[in-house]
C-alpha cells in the first residue's frame, strides 16, 4: 500500500511539473537540462529501488521534477508580444533628416536610427487666415462693382501712390424713376491713411463726395458720407457709394468652392480673435464688445443681401468677415493697446493721488 501511494505521489509530481508549459517570446535560445540516468531509475524504477521508507519516498517525489527532463512541448508564441527589434540603417541611406524643399516632402526629424517609421511633418498655419494684402495682378487695373453690379471702381498705380476712377450709377434728384451717371477720377494720388482697421486705407478727398477705401486682395470696402450716398447737385444725381466693391456676382460661380473654404477659415478666425478681445475686456467693455459684434453680424447680413447672387457664392459675407478679423487683430496689437490705455480716463481718486 505504501509503495502504491508513493507511486501516486510521484505521478502527481510529474503532472505538476508538466502543468506549467514553457512560454517563450522567441525561440532563438532554449536552456536544456541534463538527462541523468540516475533520475530515471530513481523516479520510474520499481518499489525496491527506494524501499518502503515513507520519508525517502516523499523526498524522491519532490526531487523527481528536478532530476528528470520534461517531454518536448510546443512553444506558445503570443501574437503581438514579440519584442520590437530595431531596424538596421541601410548602407546607402543617410541618417540626416531631409532638408526643406528637397525631394520627398517636408523636413522631419530622422527616426531611422531608432527604428521608427517616419511621419510627415504637421505644419500649423501661423499667419492670419484673411485677405488684406495688396495683390497688384488681381486688384489694380481691374474693374470692381458695387454689390457685384452697377457702379464701377478701378484702382491703378500712380507713381508711388494710387489713383481711382469711378463711374457712379444713380438716380436723378427729384425724379427717382430716372437713372443718371456721374464719372469721377482723382487728379492725383489718393490720400493714404495707413491701416487703422488692419487693411490699407485710402481716401478719395473730393469735397462733393469723400470716400474711404479699405483695400483687400480682390475687393474694396467703401464708406461714403453719412447716409452712404453722394449727392451731385450740379449733375442732379444721387448715387450710392457705401458697400463692398468686388467682381460681378454672376462671374463667381467657378470660385464657389474656394470661397466656401475661405469663409470657413474666416469664421474660425473671427471666433478665435473675438475670444481674445473678450479676454482683454474689463467691466463694461465686455458688454460693449458683445454689442459691437452683434451689430456687425446684423450689418453684414443687411449689406450682403444687396450683393448679386450672394446666396450662391457668399463672396460678400466672406470678405466682410475677413475685414472684421483684420480690424480686431489690429485692435489687439501692442501699439493699439498702449494707445487705448493712454486714452482711457483715470478715476478721480487715482488722479488725485
Amino acid at each position: 500500500m505504501v509503495a502504491r501511494g508513493l507511486r501516486y505521489i510521484i505521478a502527481l509530481g510529474q503532472v505538476l511539473r508538466l502543468a506549467g508549459p514553457h512560454m517563450r517570446l522567441s525561440g532563438s535560445h532554449r536552456l536544456k537540462r541534463p538527462k541523468p540516468l540516475f533520475g530515471k531509475l530513481l523516479c520510474f524504477g520499481k518499489p525496491p529501488l527506494f524501499g518502503k521508507s515513507l520519508r525517502f519516498g516523499i523526498a524522491v517525489a519532490l526531487l523527481c521534477p528536478l532530476l528528470t527532463p520534461a517531454p518536448a512541448a510546443a512553444q506558445l508564441i503570443l501574437q503581438g508580444a514579440q519584442p520590437q527589434m530595431l531596424k538596421r540603417q541601410p548602407p546607402g541611406e543617410s541618417k540626416r533628416p531631409a532638408r526643406p524643399g528637397a525631394a520627398g516632402g517636408s523636413s522631419v526629424r530622422s527616426a531611422t536610427s531608432h527604428g521608427l517609421a517616419q511621419r510627415p511633418a504637421v505644419v500649423t498655419p501661423t499667419g492670419p487666415a484673411v485677405a488684406g494684402r495688396f495683390a497688384e495682378p488681381t486688384l489694380f487695373g481691374t474693374d470692381l462693382y458695387l454689390n457685384g453690379n452697377g457702379s464701377s471702381l478701378k484702382l491703378t498705380r500712380a507713381g508711388n501712390g494710387v489713383s481711382a476712377e469711378l463711374k457712379l450709377a444713380g438716380r436723378a434728384i427729384g425724379s427717382p424713376d430716372q437713372l443718371c451717371q456721374v464719372d469721377m477720377a482723382s487728379t492725383g494720388s489718393l490720400l493714404a491713411l495707413g491701416s487703422p482697421d488692419g487693411l490699407p486705407r485710402y481716401r478719395i478727398d473730393a469735397p462733393v463726395c469723400p470716400i474711404d477705401l479699405d483695400v483687400m486682395d480682390d475687393a474694396v470696402i467703401a464708406n461714403g458720407p453719412d447716409g452712404g450716398a453722394c449727392t451731385f447737385t450740379q449733375a442732379q444725381c444721387r448715387a450710392e457709394v457705401t458697400g463692398l466693391w468686388g467682381p460681378k456676382g454672376t462671374s463667381l460661380g467657378p470660385k464657389v468652392r474656394d470661397i466656401e473654404r475661405e469663409r470657413g477659415r474666416a469664421d474660425a478666425a473671427l471666433r478665435d480673435v473675438f475670444r481674445q478681445v473678450l479676454a482683454r475686456a474689463r467691466g463694461p467693455e465686455v458688454t460693449r464688445e458683445a454689442a459691437e459684434q452683434a451689430g456687425f453680424s446684423s450689418r453684414r447680413s443687411m449689406q450682403c443681401a444687396n450683393y448679386v447672387a450672394e446666396d450662391s457664392h457668399g463672396f460678400c459675407n466672406t470678405r466682410l468677415t475677413q475685414a472684421r478679423v483684420a480690424g480686431l487683430r489690429a485692435r489687439l496689437s501692442p501699439q493699439a493697446t498702449a494707445e487705448a490705455r493712454a486714452q482711457t480716463p483715470r478715476p478721480a481718486a487715482a488722479a488725485a493721488q
